[in-house]
């Protein structure tokens, strides 16, 4: 049974492109973290509070405070929704692009895993597009 009643041949191709999405999402957030990390500067910032975004307030991104070694301070939203690991006040190292520096990273270790599970979601949706195009041509059962 497919998303359309039965296998659909849109249904692989709906799983390859989400894959290619959480692909492209996994590239852009590696691509930013090893920039930021390579030539970046240290900071000691603050979670100042959470922006919510949509009407039933389920994403929330910590807003991060903090001042650059130039003495500007710094108030923007962090890019990956984890405000489960974070409280409002809490400190934590932030390593900044000194040419943008509203283009950080938060240097914590537990937020890591955050970007690897768009590749690991990426991933489990090829498997799966593979396995709706093979059991189309009954190569295999469901």
């Amino acid at each position: 049974m497919g998303v359309f009643g039965p296998l659909h041949i849109l249904d692989p191709l709906i799983c390859f492109v989400l894959a290619a999405v959480c692909f492209a999402i996994y590239r852009n957030l590696l691509i930013k973290s090893r920039r930021v990390f390579a030539s970046g500067e240290q900071a000691e910032g603050w979670v100042s509070g959470f922006l919510e975004t949509y009407t039933d307030r389920t994403l929330k991104f910590p807003v991060i405070r903090f001042m650059t070694k130039d003495n500007h301070w710094i108030t923007a939203t962090y890019d990956v929704t984890t405000a489960w690991s974070f409280k409002k006040g809490q400190k934590l190292a932030v390593v900044y692009n000194k040419e943008n520096p509203e283009e950080f990273e938060v240097k914590e270790g537990s937020l890591a895993w955050v970007k690897y599970l768009f590749l690991v979601v990426g991933g489990a949706l090829v498997v799966f597009g593979t396995m709706l195009i093979l059991q189309s041509f009954s190569i295999i059962s469901l």
